[in-house]
């Protein structure tokens, strides 16, 4: 065996090393309860995927020198990806979807394999435990917030009684926000809703590909007068959008939008319509 292909075999081997180490990492940080994040998951698999490659395709060793820095860059990439929809909506006509459909087109295929190569990760996690580790966490964080030392917050952390639940309540959080317009909202069994204020009616729908379009509709609320112009959003619909969003932040899961906001929103949206009906 020559020295080349000695050193294609530490190539190889060090890029295993790294691979299992941020597989190590990814199941430590949703342990703790502090989460993975996007970028690490696919940074990861995308570098298992090379690993892969090379055996199986007889490549030689020598192109993981470029395929995991690209991992890498996709990695980061796929976590700004969400956030550069806004700086697309700034761009007009043409160039807003051409450039709309190329983000789509480059990483909406590592969504779902995303997700699943995380399970395989997470496989024999005591999700209980880690549900009680993530109020530790968010306890720790505020109370940094509120100005303690780490030290002293880690203390009182410990001191304090986390009672243990089986499964962590976390509250619905706005993506994007427009008053008396649109709000695209982030569940916390990790599906997205798009709230809208359409001229007479507020509607939610199911969004997809992480986000970037809307499917089916979930629940709607008739409005009997115009709540919203083109050109601008109008009282009551600000009200109105504001008190179905608020329905929204305990809402836990898809399967419960349709009932929780008949529950929670409909009433404050039927007095809203009383109220604006008898001033006018």
């Amino acid at each position: 065996m020559n020295v080349g292909a000695i050193l294609g075999i530490l190539i190889w081997l060090t890029g295993a090393w790294l691979t299992f180490g941020f597989i190590n990492t990814i199941r430590r940080d949703e342990r703790r309860g502090t989460g993975s994040t996007k970028a690490s998951v696919t940074m990861t698999m995308l570098w298992s995927i090379s690993l892969i490659l090379i055996p199986v395709l007889d490549m030689s060793p020598y192109h993981l020198l470029w395929m995991f820095p690209t991992s890498s860059a996709i990695g980061f990439l796929s976590t700004v990806f969400p956030f550069l929809m806004e700086d697309f909506k700034r761009l007009s006509g043409w160039r807003r979807a051409i450039s709309i459909l190329a983000l789509v087109l480059l990483f909406s295929p590592l969504l779902i394999p995303g997700r699943l190569f995380w399970k395989l990760c997470c496989i024999g996690i005591d999700w209980q435990e880690a549900a009680k580790n993530r109020q530790k966490y968010d306890r720790f964080s505020k109370l940094l917030a509120d100005g303690l030392t780490p030290k002293e917050a880690a203390q009182r952390v410990e001191q304090e009684e986390i009672l243990p639940e089986s499964k962590a309540v976390f509250a619905s959080k706005r993506l994007t926000y427009k008053p008396g317009a649109y709000s695209q909202v982030l569940l916390p069994d990790g599906k997205r809703v798009f709230v809208q204020v359409r001229p007479t009616a507020i509607t939610v729908r199911r969004q997809i590909l992480a986000g970037f379009l809307p499917s089916s509709l979930l629940w709607s609320f008739d409005v009997p007068f115009l709540i919203r112009k083109v050109s601008a959003a109008g009282e009551p619909g600000v009200s109105m959008m504001e008190v179905v969003l608020r329905a929204l932040e305990s809402c836990q899961s898809l399967s419960d939008v349709a009932s929780h906001l008949d529950e929670a929103a409909k009433p404050q949206l039927l007095s809203i319509i009383n109220r604006s009906s008898a001033s006018q």
